[in-house]
């Protein structure tokens, strides 16, 4: 049975992604292939304005 939820992942160049566990290879080594199921953190800033 596949383990199930999230974790945040870091691509090498320090970007957090969070993914789901059944969506990754292998957690500690993860591909562009893996990261495009992922949702990158910087995508959910909300420009509050100034």
């Amino acid at each position: 049975m596949a383990e199930k939820g999230f974790v945040w992942v870091k691509d090498k160049a320090g970007n957090e992604y969070v993914c789901k566990v059944e969506d990754l290879k292998d957690p500690k080594k993860v591909s562009e292939e893996d990261l495009k199921n992922c949702i990158d953190d910087a995508s959910r800033a909300i420009n509050i304005g100034d």
